[in-house]
């Protein structure tokens, strides 16, 4: 592949809510009991192993809009499993083209750069992906389908459990062994996956949290708050933001104030904050862990900003009865 990965297209997919009746949790865990847990059943781990392909001359990653626009491959911190349950799947995988028909997925390692979907010449095919983004806490579901006029995803689905991460990284460490031992890894991922489905999840829908006067508000700003809310956990760029809504970022901040009363960043910040506290209420995460999981990377700064806005430590909201063990980042002693 050349140094520089093509461009999908002049313009970007916006990504968009996926109805409920497609990506609620009992669709999701029906597809991983009836189709996903049998066909690891039947073929075992290969179907996490596609062939990688030489970079096709035409290829080039599909462009679309979080809060900011995925134009180049990424690295998430985290591993993660994708499955594809409709249409053929294409991605980018370090500097390797993947081709996924529906029935098989890819295994991607943490730390390593990522265009999830792709595309040969000018065409965009359909195709619909299951997620898991493994957490050294829990995992993180959802369901993201590609259409040649848009990214739709659905709500996540987090469950925190410590057994479900140490299953998974069992399993990673095993198949990324020069010799893999196929019946252990196949009955690893299996029981990661049967305990997945038999897990009660807490949803996060940001969606849910709108502005009640969202119908009524100026189409750019109605825009700018749906990317917030569905990328909520990713970097702020207001250049970014402001350009999805095809606005200046002068104007766009206009328009939170007037109708807001804040700036965007400010609006930002009270939704992370929000679900953190739902979070720690609810799963009592750590501290840490609720901080990474609403977009932030120094608990240090996520306590300062969660006492300011709501004039309580988080330490007071987790709750002890569902408290986890792990957390990612300890504070100093």
């Amino acid at each position: 592949m050349d140094g520089d990965i093509q461009m999908a297209s002049l313009h970007l997919l916006p990504t968009v809510p996926m109805d409920h009746s497609q990506g609620g949790w009992e669709v999701l865990r029906e597809i991983i009991a009836t189709r996903l847990i049998p066909q690891v059943d039947r073929n075992g781990v290969v179907i996490f192993r596609p062939q990688l392909l030489p970079f096709p001359p035409d290829g080039r990653m599909v462009s679309f809009h979080d809060i900011w626009a995925r134009t180049r491959p990424y690295p998430e911190r985290f591993p993660q499993l994708a499955y594809v349950i409709a249409g053929h799947g294409e991605m980018i995988l370090g500097s390797h083209w993947l081709s996924v028909p529906a029935g098989f997925g890819v295994f991607v390692p943490a730390g390593v750069p990522q265009a999830p979907h792709a595309m040969r010449g000018d065409r965009i095919n359909l195709s619909d992906w299951l997620r898991i983004l493994v957490y050294p806490f829990g995992v993180i579901v959802h369901r993201c389908r590609l259409v040649p006029m848009a990214h739709e995803k659905s709500i996540r689905y987090f469950i925190a459990d410590t057994t479900l991460s140490s299953l998974f990284n069992a399993w990673a460490h095993g198949v990324q062994q020069p010799r893999t031992k196929a019946i252990r890894d196949k009955s690893l991922l299996c029981a990661f996956l049967c305990l997945l489905v038999e897990s009660t999840p807490v949803p996060v829908n940001p969606m849910d949290m709108l502005p009640e006067n969202f119908a009524t508000l100026p189409t750019p700003l109605q825009n700018a708050l749906v990317a917030l809310h569905s990328g909520f956990n990713q970097p702020f760029r207001l250049t970014a933001l402001a350009q999805r809504c095809f606005i200046s970022p002068y104007y766009l901040c206009h328009l939170f104030r007037r109708h807001l009363q804040m700036t965007p960043l400010e609006y930002l910040i009270r939704l992370r904050l929000t679900i953190a506290w739902q979070l720690l209420e609810q799963v009592g995460l750590s501290i840490g862990d609720a901080a990474v999981l609403v977009g932030y990377q120094d608990w240090r700064h996520f306590h300062r900003l969660f006492v300011r806005h709501f004039g309580v430590a988080p330490s007071a909201v987790r709750s002890r009865k569902v408290s986890l063990p792990h957390r990612i980042f300890k504070p100093p002693a």
